[in-house]
C-alpha cells in the first residue's frame, strides 16, 4: 500500500507533449509546441520534488512525430502511477484512493454517477469542465485547468472540506 502525504502527493494530467494542435484545440497561450512542452515541464519539476507520489492521469503525448510517453516519464521528477487516457497504450484504468474520510475515484475519464459516493478526481475534458464542479463531485486536473502545473492533493482536499462544511 502507498503511503499518501497530502502535501506531497500530486495530481496531473493532459499535457499532450509534443502536441502541435492541442495549442488551438484548448486555447493554450503558447506560440508553439516547444513554448508549450519547456513551459509544462518546468512547472512541473518546479513543484514535484524526487520522492513526490504524482498520480498522473493520462495523456502524456500526442501527434505526429512526437516522441514516446518514456521520454517524457525521463525528464519528470516523483514516483510517477500512470493512468490510461484516450491517447496512451499502457497504464491504470482507475483506482480509488482515501485521505482520512474522503475517498477519491482517480481516472483519466470523468464519471461519477451511480452509486459512488466519493469525488472523482479526473483528466480528458481539457479546459471544457472546471477545475472543481460541485454539483457531480469531479476534479479536473486537465493542465488547462491548473496553470499548467500539477495540483498538490492538500489543496483539493481543502476545497472539498470547504464544500463539504
Amino acid at each position: 500500500m502507498i503511503e499518501i502525504n497530502p502535501k506531497n502527493t500530486f495530481f496531473f494530467s493532459d499535457p499532450h507533449f509534443d502536441h502541435a494542435n492541442i495549442i488551438r484545440y484548448a486555447h493554450r497561450p503558447f506560440k508553439n509546441v516547444e513554448e508549450m512542452n519547456n513551459t509544462i515541464l518546468r512547472n512541473y519539476n518546479k513543484i514535484v520534488k524526487d520522492n513526490s507520489l504524482v498520480y498522473f492521469l493520462g495523456d502524456m503525448a500526442f501527434g505526429r512525430n512526437s516522441r514516446p510517453a518514456d521520454f517524457w516519464f525521463n525528464q519528470l521528477k516523483g514516483h510517477i502511477i500512470y493512468f490510461r487516457g484516450n491517447h496512451d497504450k499502457r497504464g491504470y484504468k482507475e483506482t480509488v484512493i482515501h485521505v482520512g474520510n474522503l475517498y477519491f475515484k482517480l481516472s483519466h475519464f470523468p464519471h461519477n454517477r451511480g452509486d459512488w459516493v466519493g469525488w472523482m478526481i479526473h483528466g480528458h475534458v481539457h479546459e471544457k469542465w472546471p477545475f472543481i464542479n460541485y454539483d457531480y463531485k469531479t476534479i479536473n486536473v486537465s493542465v488547462d485547468v491548473t496553470g499548467f502545473k500539477p495540483v498538490r492533493l492538500s489543496d483539493i482536499i481543502k476545497a472539498v472540506k470547504k464544500y463539504e462544511k
